[in-house]
């Protein structure tokens, strides 16, 4: 059988004619020399029959290619399709079959199946089913958009993809697309691509009209917040006058002003009321000029000053 598929490759290598139809080249079992020696001649064959099956023809190597490391360099002098890797491991009592497929650019994927010594022929056909289902999909799956209008724009995360109708290959997963014409409301609609070899098609329906959002009529400041300003700011000036008013409050006689006159009233200054007054002043004065400046600042938003239980609420 080598010897049939090492002629096999020479005649692909030198007739291009011939090297159109899909290849296969099975490079020689890998991994563990007991098991290979053992399995080798019943894991080629099983491998074989299933690309067969596909329609590929299968081929041994050229040259001492036997890993999956020179094998993008091998597949481009055979015009191969792709090359097929096998290793076999002991791995917690049972064998781990490993199939890798490597592509002319270097591409690869792989996947692995356990199983007993006594059925590894099954863990390997599981193995080249994974690995061939990763393969179908290793450049993302076939996807086509349509829709309306012709040659509507279309981007795909934030990236130029065509133009409707277009068609290409999409990685698995979430993609924004962003799909816009003159003359037409633009649409955004996050696409769940699933993993697969037959294309997806996704449909845009653009509506005519327009994105564009003429912005507000510009009305001048706001005299109500400016106004609303002003009255806080005018109770915050009276507060603090009070606070400090307290705050440095004397000694000083209400009836009479000899020191010795015993009808004499003494005040002394009410220090923590006239801190609290004066700070609260100073910050109902500095919120009224804020509220100044930003009625002057509106221009043309609708602002709203609402006084309730929890305080006051400015919106603009």
């Amino acid at each position: 059988m080598r010897r049939i598929g090492f002629t096999l490759a020479l005649l692909m290598s030198a007739s291009p004619s011939m090297a159109s139809a899909q290849t296969a080249v099975l490079l020689p079992v890998g991994g563990d020399v007991e098991l290979a020696r053992a399995h080798s001649a019943e894991l080629v064959a099983r491998v074989q029959a299933d690309f067969e099956e596909s329609s590929f023809t299968v081929v041994s190597p050229v040259g001492d290619c036997a890993d999956t490391s020179c094998a993008p360099t091998m597949l481009t002098a055979m015009h191969a399709d792709l090359a097929v890797g096998i290793a076999l491991w002991h791995r917690n009592g049972l064998v781990q079959v490993s199939v890798v497929l490597v592509d002319p650019h270097g591409v690869q994927v792989s996947a692995d199946a356990d199983g007993a010594e006594s059925v590894i022929g099954q863990a390997t056909t599981s193995a080249v089913a994974q690995a061939r289902a990763r393969w179908a999909t290793r450049n993302g799956s076939p996807v086509r958009v349509i829709g309306a209008p012709d040659g509507a724009s279309i981007t795909v995360d934030r990236e130029p993809w065509g133009t409707i109708p277009h068609e290409g290959n999409l990685s698995p997963g979430t993609h924004h697309f962003v799909v816009s014409a003159v003359g037409y409301v633009t649409e955004r609609r996050d696409v769940e691509i699933a993993a697969a070899t037959e294309t997806i098609e996704i449909a845009f329906e653009l509506v005519e009209g327009s994105d564009v959002v003429a912005p507000p009529p510009a009305t001048g400041p706001d005299v109500g917040v400016m106004a609303s300003g002003g009255v806080l700011a005018g109770i915050g000036a009276a507060v603090l006058a009070i606070g400090i008013a307290n705050a440095v409050d004397t000694v000083h006689c209400v009836s009479g002003c000899d020191p010795g006159d015993p009808t004499r009233t003494a005040h002394y200054p009410a220090t923590d009321i006239g801190i609290g007054l004066t700070v609260a002043g100073a910050a109902a004065m500095v919120g009224g000029v804020l509220l100044i400046i930003v009625g002057v600042l509106a221009g043309g938003t609708p602002s709203r000053v609402a006084l309730d239980a929890n305080g006051m609420t400015v919106s603009f």
